[in-house]
């Protein structure tokens, strides 16, 4: 298309030529060409210069004398022989006009008129240079944004989506043919929100977008959301879209990046179900410790895994003898007690009611396990009022004294598959222990014995649990026992009686047990952690003080895991306690915890080894430790050579 302003220019010239005797005309016409700040050019069918205005002298470099009656390529543009569209208009073209880049990174939009003079019938070419090079740079700069942004994009891990002004999708990555099942030809040009699943979140969608559209503001729908989409195959899974405003041609447009977060998802109920599975048997050997008679025992334990875990019932069933062989409930806890009203459940084989996963654990005196109630024949005389109930799976772990099965304690989820080989293991232990702390009560000649062993069972659980914080951080593993090896033995050095020894130790083996609240990736990461990564990291303490606070431990187990991290001159946390405020326990493991964290290994540093970590405690004795556990420690590793238990393990090549 022609450039309007300089069609007229040029049709003005011709004017002047077809009436040369207007002298004023001609002047003004001079004058005017010289204010444009565009290169102006006019020449004769030869190339040479008839006239230029001061933009075309100054980009030439030369004055109107050295100009005129010259060839023009000697000056500007710089070539070796006329420009194309000049020998197109002296053959008889009337306008060309073409994009011109010059060496020197300039570019021109050049505008080249055919301009004729009637009376000596010849023809000439009125050329304009027009500076488009800013221009041409914004543009190849947009070109390697774009194709930056693209090679990102398609390299992506998330689903990228660009929406334009109408709320179509514009872009769509490969990772997003993969996340929804969809390539681009069958979205592009399409709105986007009927891969989004929930009707409710079809509606949020759709307004933040009009909002969007309408005022360019971003995000679309809040810093992050997380929805329900639906792949190609109809398949509804979770993901997480964020947005922002990006400016395309066309105007704003929504940038989005959808993430998969289904085995996100799925690995936080995991971490959120091992939580509760810890709490459940801290709590629930807590109660082994504590009780003084059977039905306190069996509801205590039955009470510990309803409240922790959430289960919709928990109870104890012991076998009978009689007729029918039944089986009485002795403990029960959760919403749905009301489901033991409604059944019948027997040991004996000959009946129906007797092939359910509780009389075939007493029975055969091994855990029975339902894992889907709904397709389960065996669970089929249970299956309805199950079934109203929402309850879906279940596990029966048998109960034995002397060899004798006695009765079973069953639990109840409200999904199918619920209950994992390491979740059945740990329950597996808890009713060993419950079957222990039931002989302790019958058997009052045996109960101290009992007792102490009960304790000592709660020991090895904590270190069960220790073991399984371990698992999710490799770098660190064995730290919590070895923090409470070396926590022991001061305490031991200090002259502190060896109930309190116990408590301390069963502290350093759990002290860390917050750490299970944390993603895998923050522990294990080499890098540098963010501000707000390290402020996750320093929560641990509580976390795992929330996890056992309530647990009626017969030491101050919880107190001393809420503290290692503080000292003495209130420098550290949670709380930010200081001297005689921080338990004798809390103080020890702070220390404890220091040397074994600096004379190993950390995915972020090399181990400082065992005089690096005593040195640490010797700089901060006094102000962040305690003298005297300070001089203690450094006692033991100088004087008495103290090593851990798996120093020769750690130690190997």
């Amino acid at each position: 298309m022609r450039n309007s302003y300089f069609e007229r220019t040029a049709d003005f010239t011709r004017l002047l030529f077809e009436c040369p005797r207007i002298e004023q005309a001609h002047q003004q016409w001079l004058q005017a060409l010289d204010a444009i700040p565009d290169p102006i050019l006019l020449h004769d069918n030869d190339g040479r210069i008839l006239r230029v205005n001061q933009a075309y002298a100054e980009k030439a470099g030369a004055s109107y004398s050295e100009l005129i009656g010259s060839p023009y390529w000697h000056f500007f543009p710089r070539q070796d022989d006329p420009l194309p569209e000049c020998r197109a208009i002296a053959e008889g073209a009337d306008y060309r006009s073409r994009e011109l880049h010059l060496a020197t990174g300039e570019a021109y939009q050049l505008f080249a008129y055919a301009v004729r003079d009637p009376e000596a019938d010849q023809r000439f070419a009125f050329n304009v240079f027009r500076d488009i090079t800013d221009e041409v740079r914004h543009q190849q700069q947009r070109q390697e944004q774009e194709a930056f942004f693209t090679t990102l994009a398609e390299t992506a891990r998330d689903a990228v989506v660009v929406m334009d002004p109408e709320g179509k999708v514009a872009y769509w990555n490969r990772a997003a043919e993969e996340v929804f099942g969809y390539s681009s030809g069958e979205v592009l040009g399409k709105p986007l929100h009927p891969l989004i699943a929930a009707p409710r979140h079809q509606r949020k969608f759709e307004a933040g977008l009009r909002h969007f559209v309408e005022t360019g503001e971003g995000p679309v729908v809040g810093d992050t959301l997380e929805l329900e989409a639906q792949h190609k195959d109809g398949t509804v899974f979770l993901v997480e879209l964020s947005v922002s405003a990006v400016q395309f041609e066309g105007g704003w447009h929504a940038l989005g990046i959808l993430r998969d977060i289904t085995r996100r998802k799925t690995r936080e109920r995991r971490l959120a179900r091992t939580t509760e599975y810890l709490r459940a048997l801290i709590q629930a050997h807590s109660a082994l410790v504590t009780a003084e008679d059977e039905g306190q025992l069996f509801q205590d334990v039955c009470q510990a895994l309803a409240d922790a875990r959430e289960y919709p019932l928990v109870w104890v069933g012991m076998a009978r003898e009689g007729a029918d062989r039944p089986v009485e409930v002795v403990g029960s806890a959760g919403p749905r007690t009301d489901y033991l009203d409604t059944v019948v459940v027997t040991w004996d084989s000959s009946e129906s009611t007797g092939q359910g996963p509780t009389g075939r654990a007493i029975r055969e005196g091994k855990p029975q396990m339902t894992r889907n109630m709904a397709t389960d024949p065996s669970f089929t005389p249970w299956r309805e009022p199950a079934r109203e109930r929402g309850f879906a799976s279940s596990i029966a772990l048998p109960l034995q004294v002397d060899g004798e099965t006695i009765g079973a304690l069953n639990l109840y989820a409200t999904e199918p598959e619920a209950f994992d080989d390491e979740e059945q293991s740990l329950l597996e232990g808890l009713a060993r222990d419950l079957s222990r702390g039931l002989k302790a009560l019958r058997t009052q000649k045996e109960r101290d014995e009992s007792q102490t062993a009960l304790q000592e069972a709660l020991v090895d659980t904590v270190e069960a649990i220790a073991r399984l914080v371990d698992k999710r951080d490799p770098y660190t593993a064995g730290h919590q026992k070895r923090v409470a090896e070396l926590s022991q033995a001061i305490g031991r050095k200090l002259g502190l009686p060896e109930d309190r020894i116990k408590g301390l130790y069963l502290a350093g083996l759990i002290h860390d047990l917050g750490k299970i609240s944390i993603p895998a990736e923050i522990l294990n990461r080499p890098g540098t952690l963010s501000p707000k990564e390290f402020e996750l990291i320093k929560d641990h303490a509580r976390a795992g003080y929330d996890i056992i606070r309530d647990i009626a431990f017969p030491w101050p187990v919880a107190d001393a895991v809420l503290q290692h991290h503080e000292r003495l001159d209130g420098s550290g946390y949670p709380d930010g306690l200081n001297g005689d405020e921080i338990l004798l326990e809390g103080q020890i493991l702070a220390v404890a915890d220091v040397v074994e964290a600096v004379c190993s290994h950390r995915p972020y540093r090399p181990a400082f080894g065992i005089e690096a970590a005593l040195d640490v405690i010797q700089n901060g004795r006094g102000t962040q430790f305690s003298p005297e556990i300070v001089d203690t420690c450094l006692a033991l590793f100088r004087d008495d050579g103290f090593l851990w238990e798996d120093t020769e393990a750690r130690s190997a090549p």
